[in-house]
């Protein structure tokens, strides 16, 4: 089992370099570049919306490609992100952003480079998710329900070789989905999502979004943050718990300052029309910590 663990470790760090999590959205221009952590569809709606003089710097989710996910803690994400953001921008200050679990990771990012006496000018964060918080993922209900069925089916799977593999899951799993709830297909497709893993073979298309989110729903929950110096951004949207804004409030020792978009969820706050109100809020941002930056005040 350490061989293949052993094996697999290595074939992802191989993949990772060369397919990097730092993107390129706008390289030109005249200001400080601002690094916008998993802002999935944002990402473009941003180069639109800034000034032309802004560059963008996306950092995308690992795994995209297929790849087992090598960072599995907000901890080492954030120090992997920061070695690449390090690539483009050497000296601060730093405009740091993101949204979700990728707010939550930029805020580590943010006193990350606060120990390392790197000063952080902006760091803006969308709907961020709550270090500690028990997300539910889906398919945990039905576990229990399961077992049996899934140890009999492991019994017979590592008996068989990869592809043979393969083919006994997918063509059970085919079955099951026409059979079963959602639920049910949630936990077949972890079954599934796991004897890619194991033979190291890409993670297809529609199984890495369901990857990459169990991965993050579990580090978010071992998080253990430490206080951040500075000050940030909180944009809430409407339906999210104020209590996540008190737990923040904890972390951040400078100044928290809030905005909430009314009327919008989680899910849609990165959409227009929600995303124009929070995209004026970052502009105005920007141009504030830019400025501070030129005239020499206090940074962020």
């Amino acid at each position: 089992m350490r061989d293949i663990r052993g094996d697999l470790e290595e074939r992802a760090e191989k993949q990772q370099k060369t397919k990097l999590n730092l993107v390129p959205i706008r390289p030109g221009g005249c200001k400080p570049p601002l690094f916008w952590v998993h802002g999935d569809c944002t990402d473009d709606f941003l180069k639109a919306y800034l000034d032309p003089d802004q560059p963008l710097y996306a950092l995308k989710h690992q795994s995209r490609h297929g790849e087992v996910a090598l960072y599995t803690r907000v901890e080492t994400i954030a120090a992997c992100y920061l070695a690449q953001l390090l690539t483009v921008q050497a000296e601060g200050p730093y405009f740091l952003g993101g949204y979700s679990f990728g707010g939550t990771v930029a805020f580590e990012m943010a006193r990350q480079l606060h120990t390392k006496h790197k000063s952080v000018a902006l760091l803006f964060m969308i709907d961020p998710v709550c270090p500690g918080t028990r997300l539910e993922y889906p398919c945990r209900a039905v576990e229990s329900y399961y077992h049996h069925d899934l140890l009999h089916h492991l019994n017979n799977i590592f008996r068989l070789k990869p592809q043979q593999m393969l083919n006994y899951v997918q063509l059970r799993v085919k079955g099951k989905l026409k059979q079963k709830a959602l639920k049910q297909k949630a936990f077949l497709q972890k079954i599934l999502i796991n004897i890619y893993v194991t033979i190291g073979r890409p993670i297809p298309y529609f199984l890495r979004k369901r990857y990459i989110l169990k991965i993050y729903f579990d580090a978010i929950v071992q998080y253990a943050p430490k206080p951040y110096a500075g000050r940030a951004v909180y944009i809430k949207s409407e339906q999210r718990s104020g209590e996540h804004v008190t737990q923040w409030s904890r972390l951040i020792l400078g100044r928290l300052d809030q905005h909430e978009v009314a009327d919008c969820d989680h899910k849609n706050i990165k959409k227009n029309p929600y995303a124009c109100c929070w995209v004026k809020t970052l502009k105005a941002c920007l141009m504030w910590a830019q400025e501070k930056k030129q005239d020499g005040s206090h940074l962020i």
